[in-house]
């Protein structure tokens, strides 16, 4: 992880303290380019990964200092996509030369590298600040201090997170709406009271029309009406139960809405951003990992699902090509968080060793080969994706450490 940190700025190229990730066309989608188009991209939602990760190794596994390193560079990162109280996905730059402006140095949340040849998809790159990075940052504010206090490191500040719950209370599915089409799709026509996905107002009117003309020097939800998403919520309550802040509105219906995607059985089409299989059952986990409630009977139920989809060479084949190792590690991660069961051992080690034989071990460094942990959502889901070998590697490091555990304490 040390070794493809990067340590210095060179903007816009590349922002210091992150890690390296690249957005990636799995198949020809109109107006986003040909089917293999990639390009650097730097956003937050992979830093904050990987730094939360790492923070959580170091606090409960780990007291290795050269962990200190990576999160004192990586919150140098932080400030390019923070705002008083949220986080965007994407840095603020100035809009891609290629395009109009009739305004001096117009400014834009958008990728630095992926070129968005449409003004329409670069006007939809600038997004409103989101619940998932917010809840991602305001962790991340909380486990730097715990690491601070408990190393007595200078290399680490202190940060307030007083105010980064207020937007979660702010955004949510109620009042007189229009359902986004996805959870239409899903089976959520009502008012779930859940979590949404961005900061910001649904469009008005929004309708299939208006999905071709988002604001041009406003920022835009996509298709103009924002989405409640499983692992979004997850990774919420996540947050809020690892701080304590579990009395806010919007929890119990967050939990309602999760249990209802389970009895639904949509844990691998809820996830609006999230289209690697097992993404929702690890969120979930790590969630109840840090204190969620109200899931004790469901648990056996994620991990029967998890298995019966577990083939005979003992991993999780993925639909996305070259997916399989992402699909694998979320599926065993999730596993042993919701089990302290020893016949599972059994069940999840041919899964290790197929992550083992997976590791490619170069002069510098050993590593896993990117999947995707993130897309563009709904229409292109499956289409437009994140890759980064750093997060696979990161969630590799995770699984490995929880695999040695989960053997210690059986």
């Amino acid at each position: 992880m040390h070794v493809t940190q990067i340590k210095d700025n060179n903007q816009p190229n590349t922002f210091v303290g992150e890690w390296p990730s690249y957005i990636y066309n799995c198949a020809n989608i109109p107006f986003l380019g040909k089917k293999g188009k990639s390009a650097y991209d730097s956003n937050v939602f992979n830093t904050l990964f990987i730094h939360n990760a790492m923070a959580e190794l170091y606090l409960t596994f780990n007291k290795n200092s050269q962990i200190l390193e990576l999160l004192s560079l990586a919150q140098k990162n932080f400030k390019y996509f923070k705002n008083e109280s949220s986080f965007n996905f994407w840095p603020e730059l100035l809009r891609p030369s290629h395009l109009k402006c009739k305004h001096k140095n117009c400014k834009q949340r958008r990728p630095v590298n992926f070129n968005y040849h449409y003004g329409f998809i670069n006007n939809y790159a600038n997004i409103y600040d989101d619940a998932d990075d917010t809840s991602a940052g305001y962790l991340a504010y909380y486990l730097s201090n715990k690491v601070k206090d408990s190393s007595g490191t200078n290399q680490l500040d202190y940060f307030n997170t007083d105010s980064y719950f207020k937007n979660f209370v702010l955004y949510r599915d109620t009042g007189i709406r229009k359902t986004n089409w996805y959870n239409k799709k899903n089976g959520f026509k009502y008012r779930t009271g859940a979590f949404f996905t961005w900061f910001g107002p649904d469009r008005k009117p929004s309708h299939f029309f208006t999905w071709f003309f988002p604001y041009h020097h406003k920022q835009n939800i996509l298709y103009g009406r924002n989405e409640v998403d499983c692992v979004v919520n997850a990774n919420i309550l996540k947050t809020l139960y690892t701080l304590g802040d579990t009395t806010i509105s919007g929890v119990k219906e967050s939990k309602e809405f999760l249990r209802k995607v389970i009895a639904k059985n949509k844990c691998q089409t809820c996830g609006v951003y999230y289209p690697t299989e097992f993404s929702f059952h690890y969120a979930l986990a790590k969630a109840i990992s840090a204190g969620l409630t109200g899931f004790n009977d469901l648990k056996e139920v994620l991990i029967s699902e998890i298995l019966k989809q577990k083939n005979q060479q003992g991993f999780w084949e993925s639909q996305i090509e070259g997916n399989d190792v992402q699909c694998t590690l979320y599926a065993l991660n999730a596993i042993m968080m919701l089990s302290s069961d020893k016949k599972i051992l059994n069940e999840i080690e041919p899964g290790i060793n197929f992550l083992l034989e997976k590791r490619i071990n170069d002069q510098t460094l050993t590593h896993w080969n990117g999947g995707v942990f993130f897309s563009g959502g709904s229409a292109i889901r499956y289409e437009h994706v994140w890759i980064s070998d750093a997060y696979t590697t990161c969630l590799a490091i995770e699984t490995l450490t929880n695999y040695l555990n989960f053997k210690k304490q059986l």
